[in-house]
Formats: structure tokens, sequence, C-alpha cells
């Protein structure tokens, strides 16, 4: 991910920045009020818990900086249908069918073992980094799909174009069938 920022950033303008690097977000090493952005796109989820993590973020961040999150969306329809299917992947009996599936039917390779991911309550999000001293500027839903996993990938010709129309719902009442919801916050402290 870094050699891709980098890249990225010396294609648009950039060139010859190289300042990305790995770290900790739960021990920033930087001073405080470094940065006037802070972006956390899939991040927090990933962590035990998120006070540690928003507390670096806030602490790295200069008063009136912006800082942009994602988190998984709790609520969306293609989150919990994916529960049972999430669950059998952790399972021995589960891992093994599907493996078998992927393999002779689908002609595809084994299931990765990916981390565990925290889902979130877009409101209670809000409302802890309210709580915190951040002030929302806006927010959207993200992620939209018509099927949950794994049946989207094995219907990608068809979940695909859906999902990209979905994504118009991302501001309106029917933004909750969204996967991820993204923040941006103002820091006022």
């Amino acid at each position: 991910m870094v050699d891709e920022t980098i890249s990225l950033i010396n294609a648009n303008g950039y060139p010859g920045w190289n300042q990305a690097q790995v770290g900790d977000i739960e021990e920033i090493e930087f001073p405080d009020g470094t940065f006037d952005v802070v972006v956390a796109a899939g991040v927090i989820e990933y962590q035990k818990d998120d006070e540690n993590a928003l507390g670096e973020m806030q602490r790295v961040l200069k008063k009136d900086g912006h800082m942009i999150m994602n988190v998984t969306n709790r609520y969306s329809p293609i989150r919990v249908l994916s529960t049972p299917y999430t669950w059998m992947t952790k399972q021995r009996f589960g891992r093994s069918v599907i493996n078998t599936l992927k393999r002779h039917v689908l002609g595809r390779g084994q299931l990765s073992s990916l981390p565990d991911i925290r889902t979130h309550s877009p409101w209670m999000s809000d409302k802890k980094l309210t709580k915190m001293g951040f002030v929302k500027t806006n927010h959207n839903y993200f992620a939209f799909s018509p099927l949950p996993s794994p049946l989207c990938p094995l219907f990608r010709p068809l979940c695909a174009p859906i999902g990209r129309l979905m994504e118009k719902l991302t501001r309106g009442p029917l933004g909750i069938l969204g996967g991820g919801y993204i923040v941006n916050v103002k820091n006022t402290r």
C-alpha cells in the first residue's frame, strides 16, 4: 500500500514525493497537531477497539483539521446476510466444504484467512466522534450489492452493475443498505 500510495501521488502532480510509511495507528510516531487531514480507510474495524486509534488520530490532527474514516456498516443487509457464511468459514467442516466447492465447482482457489472485522453502527460512530470533539461535516454509504457473500462474487456480471446503480442511494434514507459508512469530521480540539 505504501508503494501504491507513492506511485499514485507521484503520477498526480507530485513527482519525487516519497513520504508514505507504515506505522501503528494506536501509537502514531508524529508530534501533536502535525496533520491537516488524517485518513483511516479499512483500518478501524480491524482494531480491538476504536478509542486508542481515534485518540491517536485526533492527537496528530491540527485543530480544525479533518479526519476521514470508514467503518463496516453493521446494519447493512448484505452484512447481516453474510454472517452465516462468515461463521461457516471459521468452522473446520464448513471451511472444508467451501474450499471443495470453490475448487471443484467454481474452479477457484481456496479461502483466504482474513482477520475478523468488527462492524459498527453509523449512528454510534457519529456519537462517539462528537463526544471526542469532532464535528461531522458529511458522510456517505458505500459498497452496495444486491446479494451477500458468497453469492455476489458468483454472480458478478449481475451484481456489479446493480451495485453501481445502488451507489446513487449513498446519501438518502436508503443509504443504510450500503456495506460501509464513510464520514468526514472536523477536529474542534
